[in-house]
């Protein structure tokens, strides 16, 4: 099982934070609203198999920055 101190910083698309077994994913590019691409989707493919396999994700909030989810 990946841990979350493992995976949790590898993105530069998604943002992770975790408390008490809920996880938010901020989906973003520099900070900013997420411009989708080639890079961006390779990543998430990445980030929701680490996330998927980790038993202590127990509920997942995804989210965007600004107004743009």
């Amino acid at each position: 099982m990946p841990k979350f101190d493992d995976y949790s910083r590898s993105y530069r698309f998604i943002k992770l934070e975790r408390r008490d077994g809920i996880l938010q994913m901020t989906l973003h590019t520099d900070g900013g609203p997420l411009r989708w691409g080639m890079e961006a989707q390779a990543e998430f493919v990445r980030a929701f198999n680490d996330v998927g396999a980790n038993r202590e994700n127990r509920l997942i909030i995804l989210t965007g920055t600004e107004n743009e989810f």
